[in-house]
Parts: structure tokens; C-alpha cells; sequence
């Protein structure tokens, strides 16, 4: 694959003190029609490029280098070389177009002067190309511009040349472009789908590699399984009968840290892990329950006398399981203990109606916001978003209102999406490179291997207050190539 040592050679410019001929090959194909969702790119140059029909095996070039200019630098006599040669009106606007692309490229300041450089470099490539498929003027995932949208798009993680992984970036574009250049036999749109598919598989294994990355990435799979059965546990304790005699406190803990804790359980029991002489937290559930009866007989608050520390004792070390704040479960314990309290006393000032909780008739259950240990909060980056949308603190819709502004982003992010994140003020530019299973949790990486994780919920309030955005990753290159079509077809028009 890629050499640095190679990175000097290529058809275009061999046999020639600056260039001699081009390589000679058949035509890539004729373009089918341009896709609906093709922007301004080359519309009106499509009816001129249609007169190419494909440039059949380009003749070996032997033009005099003076005709262009012996003091021109290389590029300027290549682009004069091949308009010369060129066999109608939509070759040679081809050729302007590229031409004209790549000027816009190597003056964009959005992209770092060396990768600004390497991309210049890689234009005898897309000349090569331009010549014989015109398929890279209207087919907006064509190969060779996919190569444009993802290096631009993956160099904007970067701000300076100092920024963090940027070395291993770098480098992975310059091999890349090597190989491109080579080009042998041609450059064709399956030889920039593999110069593309090597670079996407260097930069992806030193993402891999990042040991971090891996960490958060365990760290967040195993949040979701346990989350996912938490929930699941969740629903069948609403199931039961004694669930509709529980006040919201103990019913929130039951269905929220708790599940968690049984289903931490469980995976555990199905690993084979031991349990190191750790109570069986599932089985005090049922004892839990019967203690909350509400209408306690004398033989009950006897038995209560020897269970209560158990089932306390019990509700403790399951939290230290999972490594649940203590802090947060004190309402429960103390709603615990009342209820507790009042039994065995038989106050004659009965405790006020219990609110009860309400049974949905839906047959579906909603899965709760998922829970992470500090542990894997650290080891992910875990954003902590808050998801309520104002005093009703419900959480926000599964999907954006209609009247949003703009496009429902989390719908449509794909790894490799760059966002931009606002977070106590700071604009945080980052990349989505892993999705749980069931897209419950998404994790992005910034410049420097930094993973910053968030749950579905939290992205989606994320939107709605306007605090991610998209980074238009293509637009750089489209933007260029529409510039490039419109300078193109001014001059051609100036010359007809």
C-alpha cells in the first residue's frame, strides 16, 4: 500500500524533463444521470461534459513543453498540455474546473497550510480523472470526492499544527495521496475508493489503538447491557400487584437504582463472576415488599424486628455493588425507615396517604434514561446534560417539534459526523465514532483522543437548546466545486 518513497513517481509526469505523455486507457463509464441531491456542482457544465463520451484511449501527448511555457511551473504546463490535447469543449472545461477546484481548496484557511499542500499535490490524479469520468462531476459520492469531503472533514479537528494526533494525520494523508498518485495502471474511481478505503482504515486503527478509546467503548457497552435489562426488570416489578401500593419514593428506587443492581446481578451470575460472599440482592426484593405492607398485623412487626437490618444491610451493599452515591438514595432510606418506623410503633398518628402509583394501560414500557456508574462516567468523558425542558421537567419529545429549526440532527448522525458541541460556554468540536447497539448512548472524540459520551436524550436536548450543531463537512468541498463550475463556465462562455 502507501510508500512515502513513492510519493515522487506517477504516469502523469514520467518521460518528460517536467511531464511527457499520458498514460493511455479505456473510458470509466459514461455518467447515468446526476442524483436528485446534487447541489449546484457543474448543472450547466453537465450539457458541455455530455459531448465527452468518455475520451476512449487518450493518445500519447507529444507536444513541445515550450508551448506552454518553460518557465511555468509544472502544474500550469500539465493543465496547458492536456487543453491542447483535448478533444472537444467538455474536456477542456474539465479541465479548467479541477483546475480551479484545487485553487480553491489550496486557499481555504480553514484547513492547515501542509494539508492545504498535500491536497494540492493530488491534482495530475483528478485531471487523470476528470478526463475519463465524468461521473466525478455529476455523482456527489463518487470515490474521488468522498476522498476530498472525508480529509477535510477529519482536518477540521484540527487548529493548529501542534494539536494532538495531528502528526498521525498527517502522515496518513500523505502515504494516502502517494498511493493515489501512483495511479498505475490508471486513476480511475476504484483506485480512489481504495486510496479512500486505506486512509478511513489507518485512521480508524489509530483510534482503535488509543487505549482510552477502547476503555470507553467497554465501559459504555457494558452501561447499555445492564441498562437494558435494568429496564426490562423494571417492567416486570410493574407487573406486580404489590406495585400499585408503593408511594412515588419507593417505587422510584425500585424501578431506577435497584433494577440497576439486579440486573448488575445477573450479568455478573451469567459471566461467572463470583459472588464473593455478596447477598443475593434479587431475593430482597420479595422480603422489601412485604415489609411495606400497609396494614402491618402484630405477627407482621415481630417478624419485622429480624428482617429490617437484613434488608437494610441488604440495600446498602447493593448500591456499593454498583457503585451508586450513597447521597442520592437518602430519600429513599429515609421514606424506608418511616414506613418502617410507623409499623412497629402502631402510632396513633397514622402516616398520610401514600401516593399512589399510577398503572399505565399501555402494554409497552418506556426504557429510563440510562444510568452510569462514576467509573464508567470518567472513563467515557459522560456528559451529564440536563435533559428538562422546564418546570414540568418532562423529559424532551422522541423527536423534535415540527416547527424546530433546522433538521433532526441525532437522527441523522452516522459515524463520522462532526458536531459542535456548547458546553458552559466553550464551542467543542468533535467526531461521532461509536453508537451503542441500540443507539441508547453515542460517543464522540475530539482532537487529541478526548471521548465525550452522551445518552440519545441528552443530544436531543442538546438541539432543541441550539447547543449542537452539525459541522457541514462536505460543504468545504462543495462549496470549492461549485465555485470552480461557475469560474469555469464564465470563462468558457468569455471564449465562445
Amino acid at each position: 500500500m502507501p510508500n512515502t518513497a513513492h510519493s515522487s513517481s506517477h504516469p502523469l509526469l514520467s518521460g518528460h524533463p517536467h511531464f511527457a505523455g499520458l498514460s493511455g486507457r479505456t473510458q470509466a463509464g459514461r455518467a447515468a444521470g446526476v442524483e436528485s441531491e446534487f447541489s449546484f456542482t457543474v448543472p450547466a457544465a453537465l450539457d458541455l461534459l455530455a459531448e465527452m463520451e468518455g475520451s476512449g484511449t487518450l493518445a500519447q501527448h507529444h507536444a513541445d513543453s515550450d508551448a506552454a511555457g518553460a518557465s511555468e511551473p509544472p502544474m500550469v504546463q500539465l493543465r496547458a498540455q492536456l487543453k491542447a490535447a483535448s478533444r472537444s469543449r467538455g474536456q477542456a472545461l474539465a479541465i479548467d474546473v479541477v483546475a480551479l477546484l484545487m485553487a480553491q481548496m489550496a486557499q481555504d484557511h480553514r484547513l492547515l497550510p501542509a494539508v492545504r499542500q498535500a491536497i494540492a499535490g493530488a491534482e495530475p490524479a483528478y485531471l487523470d480523472l476528470a478526463l475519463s469520468d465524468p461521473r466525478f462531476f455529476s455523482t456527489r459520492h463518487h470515490p474521488a470526492r468522498r476522498l476530498l469531503d472525508v480529509v477535510t472533514a477529519r482536518s477540521q479537528a484540527f487548529s493548529s499544527e501542534q494539536a494532538p494526533a495531528y502528526a498521525g494525520f498527517l502522515q496518513d494523508l500523505r502515504e494516502s495521496l502517494a498511493f493515489l498518485l501512483e495511479g498505475a495502471p490508471a486513476c480511475d474511481a476504484a483506485h480512489f475508493a481504495s486510496t479512500l478505503a486505506w486512509f478511513e482504515q489507518q485512521q480508524g486503527r489509530r483510534l482503535a489503538a488509543d487505549p482510552g478509546h477502547g476503555r470507553a467503548v467497554q465501559s459504555l457497552l457494558r452501561a447499555e447491557e445492564r441498562n437494558l435489562l435494568a429496564d426490562r426488570l423494571s417492567a416486570e416489578l410493574r407487573a406486580r400487584p404489590e406495585f400499585g401500593t408503593l408511594n412515588f419514593v419507593i417505587a422510584d428506587f425500585l424501578t431506577g437504582p435497584w433494577a440497576q443492581v439486579m440486573a448488575q446481578e445477573k450479568l455478573a451470575l451469567a459471566a461467572g463472576d463470583p459472588a464473593d460472599g455478596k447477598p443475593p440482592f434479587s431475593g430482597v426484593l420479595q422480603d422489601l415488599l412485604w415489609s411495606l405492607e400497609p396494614e402491618p398485623s402484630a405477627p407482621h412487626r415481630k417478624r419485622l424486628l429480624r428482617v429490617i437490618p437484613r434488608i437494610l444491610a441488604t440495600l446498602r451493599a447493593g448500591l456499593v455493588f454498583i457503585d451508586y452515591p450513597l447521597a442520592q438514595s437518602k430519600p429513599f432510606f429515609d421514606e424506608l425507615m418511616a414506613i418502617h418506623e410507623h409499623a412497629l410503633k402502631r402510632a396513633f398518628r397514622p402516616l398520610p396517604e401514600p401516593v399512589r402509583v399510577t398503572r399505565s394501560p399501555e402494554p409497552d414500557f418506556l426504557p429510563s434514561e440510562p444510568w452510569l456508574a462514576p467509573a464508567e462516567v470518567r472513563q467515557s468523558g459522560f456528559l451529564d446534560v440536563d435533559i428538562s425542558t422546564g418546570a414540568d421537567h418532562a423529559a424532551p419529545p422522541a423527536q423534535p417539534p415540527a416547527d424546530a429549526d433546522g433538521p433532526d440532527l441525532v437522527a441523522q448522525l452516522t459515524l463520522g459526523t462532526w458536531v459542535e458541541l456548547l458546553r458552559e460556554g466553550t464551542v467543542l468540536r468533535a467526531q461521532l465514532t461509536w453508537a451503542s447497539p441500540h443507539h441508547t448512548l453515542f460517543m464522540f472524540s475530539s482532537a487529541g483522543g478526548r471521548t465525550h459520551s452522551m445518552t440519545r436524550r441528552a443530544l436531543l436536548r442538546l438541539q432543541q437548546l441550539g447547543a449542537l450543531k452539525a459541522v457541514a463537512a462536505s460543504s468545504m468541498v462543495e462549496q470549492a466545486f461549485d465555485k470552480a463550475a461557475r469560474a469555469a463556465m464564465r470563462d468558457a462562455d468569455r471564449q465562445s
